[in-house]
């Protein structure tokens, strides 16, 4: 098909010649008579699970489109870090055709349009949404087509995705699912499942229960279990305890065993994630108008003051080898300076709906004093006592504290997406709840208080997280936060680091090699921002 192609767009570029649509018509007429296209083969006795691509040109009774998530299908329209749109068009007229944002979401139209397309008689389209989650627009283009309440609604949870009762499986992985379901949900046995429990105890390999008596009661460094008086019960940071939330085995081998990847010096700064640039440049600008607003008309002046921190932070990387001196810098400074105009102009936005102004920048708390911190900053730590009456001592540094009126707002950098509502709900990132109360018990003066905090995302049109939520009140979000940061202390001072990550384990961690995991499901297609 390749030569095929390649023949009719040589016949199109002869320069100077017309081809009439009979000639043309005879030409693709004997460029395909012989050609074959294979198609993906037909399963009539099961569900064939394809990708509306692949399948294009098929037809199917019943079509059933799942994931149709906003955020995921279509995924949000963003520019390559590589190259922007306006340069993958200034190298489209050179004769190099890279896609754009628009391209790529015209193709994800497409897609969807593909698989609705391959349905004949029954079309399902599904999505999940919850407080977090909100079904795709393609879902209402589909509903505007028809009268209102000709297409059906319905409504699922997820106890009606597994089967309650032996009646209702249909296969062995449906009766296994249902089995621990059961186990979980209604450990109550009744005389159907007991039979169940014994025929799928006739399925299992032997000694299985052995094995996991031996796994349960391991203990050693292997299985992430060590004396707890080998562990220094120094001062915590909000990342490592995030660190432990996510996985105690990769706590272990960073923050005790201090191992790590060795990084050589790049070439340029990775999709514009160095947060310490980010940090530095942010924090001397507004640095120079501490406690001021910023005026709208001087905004041009603040983009050139903002590029020319930017360019002495490069420097000095350069200087110091951290960054190897090229040609990069011609082709990363303009997306810098368009990633610094973005937020300047968010900022101004954002100050200009608000009595507060920025006061403090890299303000540090619990740890020495070094260069770069804010001149307020203390050695002092915030300090939890545990119903023990175990003393936890945490250090840490504030990006940035907005102040107005007595009330303080904790702003804390991202050079990734801000984290979801429900991560911080469920203690998995601690850093501006712990900086709220940090600033409230060691800055704040009386009768004043850290009122809320802010996940604020630089380098993207990433939206922002305010904390806390409707849901939550201040002192409801400071008593969940000590709650998990004394849990996770917990188990760390009595050695706990079992391999257990509450999420697909990253790619970059250095455990992967050794750890006891099978990690390597878990590294495909994981995504990781970079948070400082």
């Amino acid at each position: 098909a390749t030569v095929q192609v390649e023949q009719l767009d040589e016949l199109l570029r002869q320069p100077k010649e017309t081809v009439g649509a009979a000639d043309f018509a005879d030409f693709l007429r004997r460029t395909l008579q012989d050609l074959s296209v294979s198609l993906v083969d037909r399963q009539d006795t099961g569900v064939q699970v394809v990708t509306p691509e692949t399948a294009s040109g098929m037809k199917f009774r019943a079509v059933f489109v799942l994931g149709l998530a906003e955020g995921e299908f279509p995924a949000p329209p963003r520019e390559s870090w590589l190259y922007s749109d306006q340069e993958r068009r200034t190298l489209a007229e050179a004769g190099i055709s890279l896609p754009t944002s628009e391209d790529r979401a015209a193709a994800a139209d497409f897609s969807f349009s593909l698989a609705v397309g391959m349905a004949a008689d029954q079309l399902w389209l599904s999505a999940v949404t919850d407080s977090e989650t909100l079904p795709s627009r393609y879902l209402e283009e589909v509903k505007r087509l028809f009268v209102s309440g000709a297409i059906a609604t319905e409504a699922y949870g997820p106890h009606q995705l597994v089967a309650e009762t032996v009646a209702e499986v249909r296969s062995k992985r449906e009766l296994l699912k249902a089995s621990l379901n059961h186990v979980w949900c209604q450990p109550q046995a009744s005389e159907e499942w007991a039979t169940v429990y014994s025929a799928l105890r006739s399925v299992l390999p032997e000694c299985l229960e052995q094995v996991a008596t031996i796994e349960r009661e391991r203990v050693g460094p292997y299985a992430g279990l060590v004396d707890p008086a080998l562990i220094d019960r120094s001062r915590y940071s909000a990342s490592a305890l995030e660190q432990y939330a996510a996985c105690p085995f990769a706590y272990f081998v960073t923050q005790v065993l201090g191992l790590g990847e060795w990084d050589a010096a790049e070439e340029g700064f990775d999709a514009l994630s160095s947060g310490s640039v980010w940090h530095e440049v942010l924090a001397g600008f507004l640095g120079r108008y501490r406690g001021q607003k910023l005026a709208l008309e001087a905004a041009e002046k603040y983009l050139r003051e903002l590029v020319g921190l930017l360019e002495v932070a490069v420097d000095r990387r350069e200087k110091d080898g951290r960054v190897v001196p090229d040609i990069w810098w011609r082709f990363e400074k303009p997306r810098w300076e368009q990633a610094l105009s973005s937020w300047l102009n968010g900022e101004l936005e954002r100050q200009a709906h608000t009595d507060r102004v920025p006061h403090y920048f890299e303000w540090a708390f619990g740890t020495a004093l070094r260069r770069g911190c804010d001149g307020e900053s203390t050695e002092q730590p915030l300090v939890f006592s545990g119903d023990d009456g175990e003393m936890v001592e945490l250090q840490g540094k504030v990006d940035r504290i907005d102040t107005g009126g007595g009330s303080y707002r904790i702003i804390d950098y991202k050079t990734g997406k801000a984290p979801a509502r429900k991560q911080v709900e469920q203690g998995l990132r601690l850093q501006v709840p712990l900086y709220m109360m940090a600033v409230d018990s060691l800055l704040c003066r009386t009768g004043e208080m850290a009122a809320d905090g802010m996940y604020l995302p630089v380098g993207e049109g990433a939206a922002d997280l305010k904390l806390p939520g409707a849901k939550q009140s201040r002192e409801e979000l400071f008593a969940a936060t000590q709650e998990y940061v004394l849990s996770y202390v917990a188990g760390i001072r009595s050695g706990n680091f079992r391999a257990q990550p509450g999420a697909p384990c990253p790619a970059y961690c250095p455990a992967r090699t050794f750890c006891r995991r099978d990690t390597e499901s878990d590294q495909e297609g994981t995504e990781e921002s970079t948070d400082e």
